[in-house]
């Protein structure tokens, strides 16, 4: 699921102690550990921290880390593995995306996300944890939708926090070039289908015009316009696909204010004009129908003389 962008989440037990230089790993998504139960310690190549029920880790991607248990001692874990591009997908509001980064940010120093004093807030984490894991478990239908909820929901509960407000800075001093863009990148995916100006990322990111079209470039290798229509062809791909909407509508509706720009865009983009694209859906999809029934026919027919 982590090759899709998506997070994926397991318990896991651990058990005894073994060779810290063959345990200490990295990985490049982000881990959150919560512990459901034991004792022993989360460790990475500077500091190390004795655990206990309801502490929550964070390891953002390349750290160093790993888990560790003594003789006689045990640790039972919650573990949630996210991509890094995972917020800034257009499901996510900009606040939480915004939030998710700062979190990051912070575990990148400081690991150990400490609910325990505010006992109300603890309990309403571990009901998160295990609503999550049994989410992922079970895979029921509309299960990734429910996954989402419980991660934003998360993700207020910390925002509120008084861990949050001692660890988390309303306005963080001296933000990387890369989290700016993250932040861009998540305001964008948030708003695609409204008509964004460059100043509206820009008061976002409180950069300059210039050094934002260069760090933008650079970080997605793409420039501003080029990557907000890339997007919303994508979006309007699928409305293509699974709707009969008109063409104009779904220009409108994907964030083009005129459907001749629309059109010149998805026949630069994919390579064929959105109603050329549609009938070739509709083709394929007759094809692909016909084949079945076909294919169905002809095992009817093979059948009775099978069975002769």
């Amino acid at each position: 699921m982590l090759m899709e962008g998506l997070p994926i989440c397991f318990t896991v037990p651990i058990r005894s102690e073994s060779d810290k230089r063959e345990r200490i790993h990295t990985h490049h998504f982000h881990e959150l550990v919560y512990v459901l139960d034991g004792e022993g310690r989360q460790a990475t190549d500077r500091t190390s921290y004795d655990v206990r029920p309801g502490d929550f880790y964070i390891f953002p991607a390349e750290v160093p880390h790993a888990a560790f248990c003594s003789r006689g001692e045990h640790q039972l874990l919650f573990v949630l593995y996210v991509p890094d591009a995972y917020f800034a997908a257009s499901q996510w509001d900009y606040d939480l995306a915004r939030a998710w980064n700062q979190l990051i940010t912070i575990g990148r120093s400081d690991h150990r996300i400490d609910l325990e004093p505010d006992r109300a807030t603890s309990e309403h984490a571990r009901t998160i944890v295990e609503s999550l894991s049994r989410e992922f478990r079970e895979k029921r239908p509309g299960y990734r939708a429910a996954c989402r909820l419980l991660i934003s929901e998360f993700l207020l509960l910390l925002m509120r926090s008084a861990w949050w407000q001692t660890h988390i800075p309303e306005h963080p001093a001296s933000p990387s070039p890369r989290q700016l863009m993250h932040e861009a990148e998540s305001y964008i995916h948030a708003n695609w289908f409204r008509e964004i100006r460059v100043d509206d990322v820009l008061a976002v990111c409180n950069l300059s015009r210039s050094h934002f079209h260069s760090l933008f470039r650079r970080h997605t290798q793409q420039t501003f316009v080029g990557y907000l229509n890339a997007i919303r062809i994508e979006h309007a791909k699928r409305l293509l696909a699974e709707t009969d909407r008109n063409v104009n509508e779904i220009a409108s509706q994907c964030g083009f204010a005129r459907p001749a720009y629309f059109s010149s865009m998805f026949r630069e983009q994919v390579g064929m004009p959105p109603r050329e694209y549609r009938r070739h859906l509709i083709e394929a999809e007759s094809y692909v129908h016909a084949v079945d029934v076909f294919s169905s026919r002809a095992v009817h027919s093979i059948e009775p003389s099978l069975q002769e």
